[in-house]
């Protein structure tokens, strides 16, 4: 008697704790090593392709940046702006593309005297087709356009 009783009251619970941990997957970020020494696996992209990233504010010239890639993992810093921008490329049998991109920037604070530059962050996925350029930010007077195209295969003589 006293089984049934204690299997009647534990079942449910441990059926309720294992039904809590399916229900909520465990999403890990997972960096890729740093510096020259470390090993990286790479997934190659079936082409080389081009990444460019508009970067326009009413009040500052504009600035272009490209990345050819041919494996679908990248990242590129520019120290002179202040800018990263790293991401994932997808190349999905639709013929689309899915860019998972993440860009950080240096936000400048305050007055003329005492301006400081806070870190900003933004990620975020698009699909594109290529040759298409879309919006993926706009800030007050600051936007980004992202677009990718494929480049035509280097012929060696």
């Amino acid at each position: 008697m006293k089984l049934i009783v204690l299997s009647a009251l534990l079942l449910p619970a441990v059926l309720m704790a294992q039904a809590a941990q399916t229900a909520v997957p465990v999403v890990r970020r997972v960096n890729p090593p740093q510096g020259s020494g470390a090993q990286q696996s790479f997934e190659l992209l079936p082409d080389n392709y081009q990444i460019t990233l508009n970067i326009t504010d009413k009040e500052d010239t504009p600035l272009e940046l490209s990345v050819v890639v041919a494996s679908a993992q990248f990242t590129a810093m520019f120290g002179e702006q202040s800018l990263g921008f790293s991401g994932h490329v997808n190349v999905e049998e639709s013929g689309g593309i899915m860019v998972t991109y993440s860009l950080d920037w240096q936000t400048p604070v305050g007055g003329a005297g005492a301006k400081q530059y806070v870190p900003s962050r933004m990620q975020g996925s698009v699909r594109l087709k290529l040759g298409e350029e879309v919006q993926i930010i706009r800030a007050g007077t600051r936007s980004a356009r992202l677009s990718i195209q494929k480049l035509d295969a280097v012929k060696v003589k």
